[in-house]
């Protein structure tokens, strides 16, 4: 190694170390706060500048809060580059998988400057993903869960009730809800299942149902090494197995549950067209579906679930606020992330997000809005697991649905070739 590259790791090491020592010291000391905290999020710009003028952050007299919206598709990558380019934010919101990539860029909280009891009585289990063995790689924002949305018209035309609660209703639905014309092409829908590329959420989709069959796709432990268990316990009633073999069975046209197949729009899409009855989407989704088609006459629902499941759970994306290692003001982004992931500060940012907050004390507060309380009752029940690399592992899931619905292989293979590939994603 050259003598510059020695220098040079050393003062970005020594950087890293100092940035643990003023949290591990940190107690509150305004003084330490002075000059700008450049804030990468999401949030419209227009946005963050009325909900920081509602925290107050305006009015500081020790930071300046700079805040720049970044495209979520191209966060992490912009991160990476800005990092190389000596050009690091001070506060980066991330999402539950950018998490295993990216945490050795973060600077760890220390348990000395924010417990681990605080936390787990603060923020609710889902959350977790965030502890390590020594601390905290950032402080939970909000969450995006997976709901339901129903079309009222045509649950009310097929004389249903209510929408469903449990899976199994889905095998009967389509009998009622599924048309096809006379050359038995489908022309409305019960559930948009079975397919990769046309399906909307496809890996959020399929997520909800592996996690809510028991299987965690990948386990991280607290210290220790990640790993794979898509293949645990595969011939159990609630196996990846059967949760695969349930989810592939709408898009096989000799199965009484057939509703859906490739040539078919975007699942949202068809379900804005009119023609899904419903659509298994994210919480975030319902202000595009409402501005996309005004006149639609649909509802959102809790995710369905197991009906012999012993919990309720439900997938969601876990958004966070993380410090990167090279932050040059990490003492003022501590005092950000703590007001905005505060109590006061979870409640106004819900107000601009329309997204359920993930801390304990403001979900406890069923919001009386309908569409809300249902987004606050899936954040409540929901899990998420640590994705390696979300590209990689959407390849993989990709390969293997379509590899199941070409007839190509059998589900048990798909399943073990995708498993295979995770462990070699994880280093196993």
């Amino acid at each position: 190694m050259s003598t510059f590259k020695i220098v040079l790791l050393t003062v970005f090491g020594f950087g890293a170390l100092l940035g643990v020592i003023v949290f591990a010291t940190y107690r509150g000391d305004n003084s330490k706060a002075t000059g700008p905290v450049v804030m990468w999020g999401y949030m419209s710009k227009e946005s963050m500048e009325l909900y920081s003028k509602e925290m107050g952050f305006d009015r500081s007299k020790n930071f300046t809060l700079v805040y720049e919206q970044k495209n979520p598709e191209t966060i992490e990558s912009d991160f990476v580059q800005a990092l190389a380019d000596g050009k690091s934010p001070d506060i980066v919101m991330f999402r539950e998988d950018m998490v295993a990539a990216q945490k050795n860029r973060l600077i760890t909280i220390p348990f000395t400057s924010y417990s681990e009891r605080d936390f787990k009585n603060n923020f609710i289990e889902s959350t977790e993903f965030l502890l390590s063995a020594n601390g905290l790689y950032g402080l939970p924002l909000y969450a995006d869960p997976v709901v339901m949305y129903w079309n009222r018209t045509l649950f009310m035309n097929a004389a249903i009730p209510t929408p469903p609660r449990y899976w199994d209703e889905f095998l009967t639905l389509p009998a009622k809800l599924t048309k096809k014309d006379s050359a038995g092409t489908v022309t409305a829908s019960a559930i948009a299942f079975g397919e990769w590329r046309n399906i909307s959420q496809a890996k959020e989709v399929i997520s909800n149902l592996l996690i809510q069959g028991g299987t965690s796709i990948v386990e991280t432990p607290r210290t220790g090494s990640p790993y794979a268990t898509l293949m645990a316990d595969i011939d159990g009633p609630a196996s990846a197995y059967n949760v695969i073999n349930f989810y592939t069975q709408f898009a096989n046209p000799v199965t009484a549950q057939y509703s859906w197949n490739r040539s078919l729009p975007q699942s949202q899409s068809y379900f804005l067209m009119g023609n899904l009855a419903t659509y298994i989407g994210l919480a975030s989704e319902l202000q595009s579906l409402r501005a996309k088609n005004p006149n639609l006459n649909f509802d959102v629902a809790l995710s369905p679930q197991p009906r012999q499941a012993s919990r309720s759970v439900v997938f969601a994306h876990i958004y966070a606020l993380a410090i990167p290692k090279q932050a040059k003001n990490t003492a003022g982004a501590f005092q950000v992330l703590s007001a905005m992931t505060g109590e006061s500060g979870s409640k106004i940012f819900e107000a601009y997000t329309n997204l359920p907050p993930v801390r304990r004390s403001v979900l406890a507060n069923i919001p009386s809005d309908p569409y809300k309380a249902v987004s606050y009752q899936s954040a409540i029940q929901s899990a998420t697991w640590m994705d390696p690399n979300k590209k990689e592992t959407g390849v993989i899931f990709q390969n293997m649905i379509e590899s199941i619905t070409s007839g190509r292989v059998r589900i048990t293979d798909a399943l073990q070739k995708a498993d295979a590939e995770l462990k070699v994603l994880l280093g196993q």
